[in-house]
Parts: structure tokens; C-alpha cells; sequence
């Protein structure tokens, strides 16, 4: 099966998130059977490719000292149940609702399962809510990666 990653569009406010005031979607149809948005969720965080690792960790090193959180101070201060250093929000069949709140921005990622008679779709959905002049800029500095970095996830999971 030969499928594409697109961009679809969000609407906002999203009932995801509704005070996010930025977002985007990116779809995939799969030739892979999840059980679950949890599982999509786990397979797409696991696929990070190492090029992007290396962006998350060096985003880590410029924003840490900054203040804000970490991907890694993220997962050990989670009480709750991760996904790839994500605290879950909440968790249905259909969807997984991951993300965090810090002093700049408060972001959620959505992923999405959408069964037809053609298979299976797999939505990621990125929504933020800027909260200052630092969570645009940051938002501004990071949406050329963030956007391949959604893609190349996806992909790799087709």
C-alpha cells in the first residue's frame, strides 16, 4: 500500500483542545492494524528518526537553561501514564491525548484512529496555546521542524 502523508485541515477551537489558538493535522493511511490510538501513538513516538532525536535533544540543551521544560524533565515528573516523554491526558479507543503546560506555550498532541472500508487512517494532530510573546517565538523558531518531524513519524508508520 502506497499512501502519502497529508496536511488536513484543523479547525479551531478544537474539541481536543479548545483554547488552543494554533494547530495542524497530518494523516496517513496504514497498511498496519492498531488496536488502539494508544498503540498508533506508542509505534508513531517510537519511530522518531535519529536526525530528529538529535533536534529534540538540542532543543532540550538551548530551552533548559530558559526555564522551561524538557523532554526528559517532562517524563520524570509525570505521575501519569507517558508516551515517549508525552504525559497522557486522556485516552480512548479512537484517540490519545497527550501533552504539557509550561510558562510559554501549553501544547497537546492528538492521535486519532479512523476505521472505513478502505482501512485505517492515522491523524497526528499538533494543538498549542500561546500563552506570551516567548510561546510565538518559540512556535515561529520550531514550525519548519515540527512539521517534518510530524511527517517523517507518520511515514514510517504506513
Amino acid at each position: 500500500m502506497t499512501s502519502t502523508v497529508h496536511e488536513v485541515a484543523l479547525n479551531l477551537p478544537h474539541p481536543a483542545f479548545p483554547q488552543a489558538d494554533w494547530g495542524d493535522t497530518f494523516e496517513v493511511r496504514t497498511s498496519r492494524h492498531f488496536s488502539d490510538a494508544e498503540h498508533a501513538a506508542r509505534t508513531i513516538m517510537d519511530s522518531l528518526p535519529g536526525w530528529a532525536a538529535g533536534l529534540m535533544d538540542m532543543r532540550d540543551r538551548i530551552v533548559g537553561p530558559l526555564g522551561l521544560k524538557t523532554g526528559k524533565a517532562m517524563e520524570a515528573a509525570s505521575n501519569t501514564n507517558c508516551v515517549g516523554f508525552f504525559p497522557v491526558i486522556a485516552n480512548s479507543p479512537e484517540r490519545i491525548l497527550l501533552g504539557e503546560d509550561d510558562q510559554h506555550l501549553n501544547f497537546r498532541v492528538a492521535v486519532d484512529l479512523h476505521n472505513d472500508q478502505a482501512g485505517q487512517r492515522v491523524r497526528l494532530s499538533t494543538l498549542v496555546q500561546r500563552n506570551n510573546a516567548m510561546g510565538t517565538a518559540y512556535l515561529a523558531a520550531i514550525m519548519p521542524f515540527h512539521k517534518l518531524i510530524a511527517k517523517a513519524m507518520l511515514r514510517s508508520i504506513r
